[in-house]
């Protein structure tokens, strides 16, 4: 029966050491706050170099049955996706300005940077970071090496230019 009444406050006290200090209640917070998580800091736009990229149409890539798709911005950024490669025409619409990209979006909004040859952009989502890092190969095309820091794979993939139909007249 001793060894019963001891089991409790060892109990208790380990519970309570386990728990920890994560810091202050909420009866110490200040009024009408909340912690956010942490979110990736948004890096300044730089405008793309006249020519550098293509602004004027997509650049698609294709590995196994999915589809990648991307398009520059003039204003310093990218837009990018992924789907189905029967589905790749339909992907190309998702990549206007005004299409979401929070974190549960398929769509991924990213800064990109210009140096030289490379092309470097890192898309931030929910899961985890994936870096892009590529090389112009002359003027139609951009080979790079994806590199996910979600599950570790270090793929490289030639995306090709592809303008914009010419609207009908």
């Amino acid at each position: 029966m001793r060894s019963h009444s001891l089991l409790v406050p060892i109990l208790s006290a380990t519970l309570l050491a386990a728990c920890g200090d994560d810091g202050p209640g909420p009866e110490e917070q200040a009024p009408g706050t909340m912690e956010q998580p942490a979110q990736p800091a948004t890096p300044a736009l730089t405008p793309l170099p006249e020519g550098a990229l293509h602004v004027d149409g997509v650049y698609r890539a294709k590995l196994g049955g999915v589809g990648y798709v991307m398009r520059f911005f003039p204003e310093g950024y990218v837009m990018n996706t992924a789907g189905m490669a029967k589905d790749a025409d339909g992907l190309k619409n998702l990549l206007v300005p005004s299409t979401p990209v929070d974190g549960n979006s398929a769509v991924h909004r990213s800064a990109v940077r210009i140096n030289g040859d490379s092309v470097l952009f890192t898309t931030h989502s929910m899961k985890g970071e994936i870096d892009y890092q590529g090389l112009r190969l002359g003027t139609d095309s951009i080979r790079f090496r994806k590199y996910s820091h979600i599950n570790g794979r270090d793929v490289t993939v030639t995306y090709f230019f592809e303008p914009d139909a010419l609207p009908a007249q």
